[in-house]
């Protein structure tokens, strides 16, 4: 059975999102004329309505495509996917990530392009501080291969801890609030 997810969790993964796209408005500074990026919209981006009555926001019952990711970005010819993903708990639970991401990345992957999955931690800097605490520490981030979460499923993982994210992925240092994804554009 899955948590229900929270407004405030809810916000923590868009400002993640803020973010990366932060980041890739940097990269394209830098790079251009060689990188050029979008945010792909989700569902959310397109449902939020607002109650005539009182203007508090709801969502409709507007159905989208299933988005393989929520970015992409093109540098020196190559397409690169990237699916945001965070958490504030003290494990990363693997049905967050959908499984229709995880083989469309996967696809992307086999045809050429790039496919990656951008899991951060967004932990309160007083769970980050308690002693003997096995959490990261605030705003943490990691790249993943979808081929890694999908083997990772199917040995009947059901959530990773940060100790085996750290592991599997590779750790992004963050520079001035951008996220250096140089290992990106390899």
């Amino acid at each position: 059975m899955t948590k229900k997810i929270t407004k405030s969790k809810q916000r923590a993964g868009k400002i993640y999102e803020a973010e990366i796209a932060s980041t890739l408005r940097a990269y394209r500074q830098v790079y251009q004329p060689n990188f050029v990026w979008h945010r792909i919209p989700d569902v959310y981006d397109h449902a939020r309505n607002f109650c005539p009555k009182c203007q508090k926001p709801f969502t409709s019952q507007y159905v989208s495509v299933k988005n393989p990711a929520d970015f992409f970005f093109i540098y020196k010819g190559r397409i690169t996917f990237i699916e945001a993903k965070s958490s504030m708990q003290e494990r990363y639970r693997l049905e967050w990530i959908k499984p229709h991401q995880i083989d469309y990345l996967i696809q992307i992957n086999k045809a050429g392009g790039r496919g990656f999955i951008m899991i951060g931690y967004r932990g309160s800097l007083v769970t980050c501080r308690k002693k003997n605490s096995k959490m990261p520490k605030k705003n943490r981030s990691w790249v993943l291969t979808p081929e890694c979460i999908k083997s990772q499923i199917e040995k009947g993982k059901k959530s990773l801890s940060w100790e085996e994210i750290n592991k599997f992925g590779v750790e992004l240092e963050r520079n001035g609030g951008i996220w250096d994804i140089d290992i990106l554009l390899k």
